[in-house]
């Protein structure tokens, strides 16, 4: 996106078959239409990168099918791993995860008594929201021996593009649950914007109408996500929050049309 928004035009290529493979799929697919038709991107499901080579002032990608792109630059986003080369390992044993990030309780105490470790290197989310959380919860458990009261069970993961993406929570489909879609496009302050193009998403529990997921795109839908995740972390069903008489024009409206 940030290449594309420059005046570069971005061909996409992933293994997997959606975009964004952490959000929900309905979301991430009206998310990819749209780059489409605002930017000069296109996408190229199924074609993981078997080699990526310098030739001449050019970068050439090959995929797994044979496939050969050609591009004046190559960027790599995914592969993330923690680097714990400062860390002498046979000194100080450290236990890590099944994916390898390092492992931690809810305290963000690890296996080396003393040691505290936050952020990326321990796993998903990556997310400086989840980071800086993890940071409070250690801090006061090492002054005051106590952080529970710091632990929030939901984290908004976010993709800051123009207009953005994020979700909160499980979205995956399950018994006892379904799902309310909401378009921006009846609001007010998104045409106001000239960004009628957005959507909201929410997984609601059946028996008492809490929210257990919500996923969307649009203008300042950030915004919007964290007033979901108040709700979800306070168990507060999504009936009360269309009680609600949230300001008038805003994109949080699109709440008390749930």
């Amino acid at each position: 996106y940030a290449f594309a928004a420059l005046g570069a035009r971005v061909a996409v290529l992933q293994s997997g078959q959606h975009l964004l493979p952490r959000m929900d799929v309905d979301v991430a697919e009206a998310f990819r239409k749209y780059l489409q038709e605002h930017y000069d991107i296109s996408f190229h499901p199924g074609e993981a990168i078997a080699s990526m080579q310098q030739e001449g002032d050019k970068v050439v990608a090959t995929t797994v099918n044979g496939a050969a792109y050609e591009a004046d630059y190559g960027f790599i986003a995914i592969g993330r791993v923690p680097d714990l080369s400062f860390f002498d390992a046979n000194e100080l044993p450290l236990a890590l995860s099944k994916e390898g990030m390092v492992a931690i309780d809810d305290l963000g105490r690890t296996s080396i008594p003393g040691l505290y470790a936050i952020g990326d290197v321990t796993g998903t989310p990556m997310t400086a929201n989840r980071a800086g959380m993890q940071a409070r919860v250690a801090v006061q458990h090492i002054l005051e021996g106590d952080g529970s009261s710091l632990r929030p069970s939901y984290f908004i993961e976010a993709a800051y593009t123009n207009p953005p993406i994020a979700q909160i929570g499980d979205m995956s489909p399950g018994p006892g649950t379904h799902f309310i879609t909401k378009s921006f496009n009846s609001l007010l302050k998104a045409n106001i914007m000239g960004e009628p193009e957005g959507m909201l998403k929410v997984k609601v529990r059946d028996r008492d109408g809490l929210i257990l997921g919500a996923a969307g795109f649009g203008a300042h839908f950030t915004d919007v996500a964290g007033i979901i995740q108040v709700a979800m972390n306070n168990k507060i069903a999504y009936e009360k929050l269309g009680e609600i008489p949230l300001a008038h024009p805003s994109i949080s409206e699109v709440l008390s049309a749930l």
